[in-house]
């Protein structure tokens, strides 16, 4: 079996049919190299009657539905490590797979042996047909290593955008990240370390917004996120220092600016969480401080700041310098 797509759900079964429905609408092209599973963490909503009735239409699905809720961490880590193929990707229950998107993955995965594929995606609120933006590019670029991460950067923490070559995956790096919200971390990034990665560009993903949450933003991404990457990529890795600097630069303003204005407890403790991590890089002195720190009217003006340097700062800065992959 070549790829293995696992989906670990709880209580969004109108999410997981729409889901499944964008896979099975794609089954002309699995030719028996795609393999789908579920793991339902003791759903107490209809799930079991939406995958029924997918299994009913003659759909293959290996259906595990856990004897309680184990928790995500767990879910997620049993979704990577019971696959028997050669690649796995985790979706989540509320992501979608566009059309097209599955003949295009398994054309690639089997005519390569990669490490990491990165699924480029795009964020809707109702309808992923509708809300798909245009894009300027639409290639596929392979990269070596671990320069591919310069391109992925925080979203080695999304679970639907990275297909994962088993190989790179273990019991013992899901155990040192075990309870962190991202335990899927290291298998990510010890796959980009081999000798071949692929970044497809087109849209092949669409990303649910606005339907996360039940953990602390800045536990997950501020302290987690930097102990899990910080065991996996050492500090003289190229990479490591990308993916925090756009933490720092794309991913944090907006957060904190909010937190700014609508909670000065939460902001205090979350300028202490961020200047233990995060207090040797000169984005944190210039970006985030003066939004934690500065009074409300300089706070605003320094969002602003980052704003505008967020955009500056990526005008060249992604631009994909890998080759461009045909076949």
């Amino acid at each position: 079996m070549l790829l293995t797509i696992s989906i670990p759900t709880y209580n969004r079964a109108k999410y997981l049919h729409r889901s499944l429905s964008a896979i099975f609408s794609q089954k002309a092209d699995f030719k028996n190299n795609l393999n789908i599973q579920i793991f339902d963490n003791c759903s107490s909503d209809n799930t079991k009657d939406i995958v029924k009735s997918f299994q009913e239409a003659g759909n293959e699905i290996n259906y595990v539905i856990n004897a309680q809720n184990i928790g995500a961490d767990k879910n997620i880590r049993q979704s990577y490590l019971s696959a028997k193929s050669k690649y796995v990707l985790v979706l989540g229950d509320d992501d979608v797979l566009m059309p097209g998107s599955i003949k295009y993955i398994l054309e690639l995965l089997k005519n390569g042996d990669y490490g990491l594929v990165f699924l480029n995606f795009y964020q809707f609120l109702d309808n992923p047909e509708m809300e798909r933006p245009k894009q300027f590019s639409e290639k596929t670029y392979i990269y070596k290593g671990e320069k591919i991460l310069k391109y992925i950067l925080s979203n080695i923490a999304f679970i639907s955008s990275n297909i994962v070559n088993t190989k790179y995956l273990s019991n013992e790096d899901f155990d040192l990240s075990d309870g962190t919200g991202l335990n899927q971390i290291p298998g990510i990034i010890e796959a980009s370390k081999s000798k071949e990665n692929v970044f497809i560009n087109k849209f092949y993903l669409a990303q649910q917004k606005e339907n996360s949450g039940g953990y602390s933003y800045f536990n997950v991404f501020g302290e987690n996120f930097a102990t899990v990457t910080n065991n996996h990529l050492d500090d003289k890795s190229k990479a490591k220092n990308q993916i925090f600097n756009h933490l720092l630069l794309h991913v944090f303003p907006y957060h904190v600016y909010n937190l700014v204005k609508n909670d000065k407890v939460g902001a205090n403790i979350t300028y202490e969480m961020l200047h233990k991590y995060f207090n040797k890089r000169p984005f944190f002195w210039l970006l985030i401080f003066p939004i934690l720190r500065f009074p409300k009217p300089l706070s605003y003006i320094s969002y602003t700041w980052a704003r505008v340097c967020n955009k500056v700062f990526y005008i060249f800065d992604r631009i994909h310098t890998g080759k461009v992959l045909k076949f």
